[in-house]
């Protein structure tokens, strides 16, 4: 594979400030850094490195939460005396420096009596010199929060002992006596630098690039990291070892810290396939740090593929991975969960176990297509592949970027027009794809007529996560949309959720059609059959516009009704059609096991086929009811929805503080059924946020345009929990629809209320709708519903409900 090198001849020591970092020292490695050393001048000990800087108050003792320098006196016991140890750090030069800053933090305990101190000394050259010391607390104990909230910091301008040869050296002494400790980190020596003008990135053409000319321009970003605004400087271009050279002289002022972007006024050829070698440096007068003012790169053009591209990672690979740590490789998946590749044996894959036990570090890896010329294309280009991945979900993340014209500049792509399987926007893929390849698909309206692109896929890990099989990329291609080109997108009707939920009846065969081709399609042609039964026809003669979609239902519903194994074959047929594959969906198979078990929207329950089974007022006898008519128990644990028969057992009164003393259906003095929580509980086990579930039969509004729930409701006890109401459609629970909440009679024989729920969203879909109700901490929360009734309400329908007063002043 292709080795792209780039060499910046740039000082890691240079920081955005106009400054010269000689020494950053921050000790985190926990060992001796390189060219530093420890001596013990009288004593044993020496300073030592981590986290924990005394034996006395353990554990964390430090001055910012890293491991740091120290010497802890303590530790070595009331024995160990007239203790004097020095720290040294490496040396450096800052001989052609006017202003060199010594920085540190420390933390110095004094023991009262003896004459224990820290001082620091600063070699000139031929003589230590004594610049910082003390005898006395600055915070003291690791355990006063000043040692933490307000680190001792020290600024100390060493300026006066400049030389080729200069060190720092930190002392501790225990003056001959037991004391306590010192700590020192983040030593920080640097020199202010009047004039630096460097250069800070190469920006145009990128270093691997396709199809460039013979008359390219470079263009590179100029940083002033000096102190001094620059005015007179020069910049020399230096090509192919000599092929080019030529020298540009600049005025435009560049004031501290702030960048300009130049671009030379000359060219260079570039028009050749293969690597180019560009020299560049700059020129100012003063420049006291040199080191940054080099650049070289080279420069690959590479030939652009033309379109239709496909790439299965079979044979001849043409695609690139140039990140220092990766995990990408082309080879047979062979993980837990990605085993096999989509087509042949081969994929694109990210690799779980590169390193030890499938642990990475924090990645940030690419892998690169090869460049493509668009400038000749008639229609819009689609890109589309298969993927599957197997991650933590935001733990890995994977994303599709593109670069354009040789910019170097690279955009993350999102879904645009028709976009089949790809990640919401501002997202990425990450978690599960399923057992199966997803057929990932994209229009690319964007990059119409840019005359080179280039793809890449850009995967990163959170260390935070655990390592899982990654991801796996098959049968890329890039491809003109076909003038003509008609797609059956899907079956929206009938599908598994609505079989399993509900059961299938009479319905409509509905499918989203999408025109994936550049012209409008006047018209298509539809069939759909069911178990090699009858192939029926449709026809859409509205026109179906490029690059947009539609839902369609074919005018002949299907009874689906019976319990049986249905096989679902749908069809499009348009003139001048080509592309046959994603014309059809063949061989859906959909499990309707248990046939319909629908109601019509016109449904009222009042209970009273229900059975009680145990006349229970307490949590241990409210079992052994029958529920009729598809009404369904869930979740029925201790806390439970029980039928209550009041003809037989009374009302949930077995004590007055809670729940109605008779059934709404027959009025105050009925004696019908209806349903209700025993909120009684075992001694010592509490139910609290743990719901019971009362859940109802499927209600059919496929023929309504309006939908609405109405019930009955008691909710008398100081206690009294929550009653959710949620509703599931399209195999989804939408949660919270509606509530009631808090007591709302005042005694168990008050009257029942009424409440009604606008469920006109769902009009047109099959429905269920369910009772979740919440304990809240007493025996006195007894909830109850009766006379649940699902209807089609009218714009106007007034109702006498009941009589409040008669009035008999009139005879």
């Amino acid at each position: 594979m292709r080795n792209i090198l780039l060499v910046l001849a740039v000082l890691f020591s240079y920081t955005l400030s106009a400054q010269y970092i000689h020494v950053q020292e921050d000790f985190n490695d926990t060992i001796l850094p390189a060219g530093w050393s420890t001596t013990a001048i009288t004593g044993s000990g020496v300073w030592r490195f981590g986290i924990d800087g005394s034996s006395t108050n353990a554990l964390n003792n430090n001055l910012d939460g890293t491991p740091m320098a120290y010497f802890d006196d303590d530790a070595l016991g009331q024995n160990a005396t007239n203790n004097r140890t020095q720290l040294v750090s490496k040396v450096f030069d800052n001989s052609s420096f006017t202003n060199t800053l010594l920085e540190f933090d420390y933390n110095f305990r004094q023991f009262n009596g003896p004459l224990d101190s820290f001082y620091v000394e600063v070699f000139d050259g031929t003589n230590w010199i004594n610049v910082f010391s003390t005898t006395a607390d600055d915070c003291g104990n690791w355990l006063n929060t000043n040692c933490r909230l307000n680190t001792p910091h020290s600024i100390i301008d060493i300026s006066p002992y400049s030389n080729t040869n200069c060190q720092v050296r930190f002392t501790y002494f225990d003056g001959n006596d037991w004391c306590w400790y010192i700590g020192i980190d983040n030593v920080f020596i640097s020199s202010i630098i009047a004039k630096d003008l460097g250069i800070s990135k190469f920006l145009y053409p990128s270093l691997n690039s396709s199809n460039l000319t013979a008359n390219e321009f470079v263009n590179v970003q100029l940083e002033n990291k000096g102190t001094d605004t620059v005015f007179n400087y020069s910049i020399t271009c230096n090509f192919n070892n000599g092929a080019q050279v030529f020298t540009e002289n600049i005025t435009r002022a560049i004031y501290p810290q702030d960048t300009f972007n130049f671009t030379f006024t000359n060219s260079i050829d570039l028009s050749s396939y293969g690597s180019h070698l560009v020299d560049l440096f700059v020129t100012l007068a003063g420049d006291s740090a040199n080191i940054n003012d080099t650049i070289t790169i080279v420069i690959q053009n590479d030939s652009a593929f033309n379109i239709p591209y496909f790439q299965d990672f079979e044979g001849l690979n043409t695609w690139e991975f140039r990140s220092l740590q990766s995990s990408w490789d082309i080879r047979i998946p062979s993980a837990v969960n990605i085993n096999s590749s989509f087509s042949g044996v081969q994929a694109l894959v990210t690799n779980p176990y590169s390193f030890t036990n499938g642990n990475f570090p924090d990645e940030q890896s690419y892998v690169y297509s090869p460049w493509f010329d668009l400038a000749t294309m008639t229609n819009v280009p689609k890109v589309s592949f298969y993927l599957k991945y197997f991650t933590l979900i935001n733990s890995d993340s994977l994303v599709l970027e593109y670069t354009t014209n040789n910019s170097g500049i690279w955009h993350k792509l999102e879904a645009q027009a028709l976009a089949m399987n790809w990640h919401d926007v501002n997202k990425f893929w990450s978690g599960r794809s399923g057992p199966n390849y997803l057929h990932v698909e994209n229009t690319l309206t964007n990059l119409s007529g840019a005359r080179v692109v280039q793809f890449r896929f850009r995967h990163e890990f959170d260390i935070a996560g655990l390592r899982q099989d990654g991801y796996a990329i098959d049968d890329f291609s890039l491809l003109e949309v076909d003038s003509i080109d008609i797609s059956v997108q899907s079956l929206l009707n009938p599908t598994e959720a609505t079989a399993k939920n509900c059961g299938l009846s009479s319905e409509n065969i509905t499918i989203e059609l999408v025109n994936k081709g550049a012209n409008t399609i006047d018209s298509v042609f539809l069939f759909y059959q069911i178990n090699s039964g009858t192939i029926y026809t449709d026809t859409l003669t509205a026109g179906l516009a490029a690059y947009t979609s539609l839902q369609y239902s074919f005018d002949s519903l299907y009874n689906f009704s019976a319990s049986n194994q249905y096989v679902i074959n749908v069809w499009a047929k348009a003139k001048g059609d080509t592309v046959l594959i994603n014309d059809s969906i063949v061989n859906r198979t959909i499990n309707n096991a248990s046939g319909y078990n629908g109601q019509s929207f016109a449904y009222f329950e009042s209970f009273e086929s229900f059975v009680d089974g145990s006349c229970g007022f307490y949590y241990n006898m409210t079992q052994g009811d029958t529920l009729r008519n598809g009404w369904e128990k869930r979740n029925d644990s201790l806390l439970r929805w029980h039928v209550q028969d009041v003809s037989v057992c009374g009302g949930t009164a077995s004590n007055s503080a809670t729940g109605p003393a008779n059934d709404h259906t027959a009025g105050l003095n009925g004696f019908g059924k209806f349903m209700f929580i025993e909120a009684s509980s075992p001694s010592g086990i509490s139910l609290a946020g743990i719901p019971t579930i009362l859940e109802t039969p499927c209600i059919d509004f496929r023929m309504s345009n309006t939908a609405g729930l109405r019930f009955w409701y008691h909710r008398y006890g100081a206690n009294m929990g929550d009653l959710i109401i949620d509703v599931l459609a399209n195999d989804i629970w939408y949660e919270g629809f509606d509530s009631l909440r808090g007591q709302s009679q005042t005694s168990s024989t008050d009257p029942w209320k009424l409440k009604k729920v606008n469920l006109n969203q769902f009009a047109g879909e099959v429905i269920k709708v369910r009772f979740r109700a919440f304990y809240n901490g007493g025996f006195a929360g007894d909830m109850a519903i009766d006379d649940v009734e699902f209807y089609t309400p009218i714009q106007q329908d007034v109702k006498i409900e009941d009589i409040l007063l008669l009035n008999f002043y009139c005879s």
